[in-house]
């Protein structure tokens, strides 16, 4: 992928919100283009591996024609579920059709089953969705694998186009510990944050619930928000009152992209100082 600018993000202060085990990639990316990044997570992920619905589903897998997964964490927790079961994914997951809602959750499961994932070009459940119905779904079986709390459109349009879908939360998205989040406040009261990055709309609220007010009207105008998606962009908008940048795709490349382009036009933009 090109890289709009390969400059424009040197020396920028860039808050990573993912969990620690997604977290060091983008760390590692951005560290690349020159920026400083700051790790503060503000989802943690709770495992349901033990759930009845999980075991059932799994014990049942030649039953499935789909296979549908909504996160990276989604397929590392599958793949956690099958090794405890002593299933080697490519063999167990041989007869499915895979489907994945982004291109990093595609590429982990491809990765795993060394089998073809594919994904919608639109990171969100409609174009998921869409893609589902051009591939045939009337009276196949469909198990769906996400986190609680994920947006039910998707089960519940493929239901009324014919799909039989089982749907199985394999984890929970939870607040991190409080303590872990003072050196937040400590980075925005100091102002020493450029960019906030969400991966999802859960961080979005989470940062919403920790920030005092007061203090993220007194910082916000000077901070740029890049989001994963569209709908972690919209949390965005309802929770902290800015508009997102969001990247053509749902990866971090694309979103790297995405934000170097912004802060190059914002610098081709600015004003510039006349001497008199």
């Amino acid at each position: 992928m090109n890289i709009a600018c390969p400059s424009a993000l040197q020396g920028q202060r860039i808050l990573i919100t993912r969990p620690p085990e997604q977290a060091a990639a983008w760390i590692a990316y951005f560290q690349s283009l020159g920026a400083s990044t700051y790790h503060c997570p503000l989802i943690a992920i709770q495992p349901e591996l033990s759930s009845s619905a999980l075991h059932s589903a799994l014990e049942q897998l030649k039953t499935y024609n789909f296979l549908v997964v909504s996160s990276t964490n989604t397929v590392q927790l599958l793949l956690r579920a099958l090794q405890a079961k002593q299933c080697d994914p490519h063999t167990a997951l041989a007869h499915l059709r895979l489907v994945a809602v982004g291109p990093q959750t595609s590429a982990a499961l491809a990765k795993a089953t060394q089998q073809p994932v594919v994904h919608p070009e639109v990171y969100q459940a409609e174009s998921l969705v869409h893609m589902l119905i051009e591939m045939g779904i009337q009276d196949q079986r469909l198990l769906y694998l996400r986190a609680q709390g994920a947006r039910e459109v998707l089960a519940s349009q493929l239901r009324e186009r014919g799909a039989i879908v089982d749907e199985v939360v394999i984890y929970q998205t939870q607040a991190p510990d409080p303590a872990s989040l003072l050196p937040l406040i400590h980075w925005l009261e100091n102002e020493e944050l450029d960019i906030l990055t969400f991966a999802s709309a859960s961080a979005v609220t989470h940062f919403a619930e920790t920030v005092p007010q007061a203090l993220w009207d007194r910082v916000s105008s000077r901070l740029k928000i890049a989001a994963l998606g569209p709908i972690t962009a919209q949390a965005v908008q309802d929770k902290l009152g800015k508009k997102a940048i969001v990247p053509l795709q749902a990866s971090l490349e694309s979103l790297a992209e995405a934000l170097q382009t912004d802060l190059q036009s914002t610098q081709q933009n600015a004003p510039t100082e006349v001497s008199s």
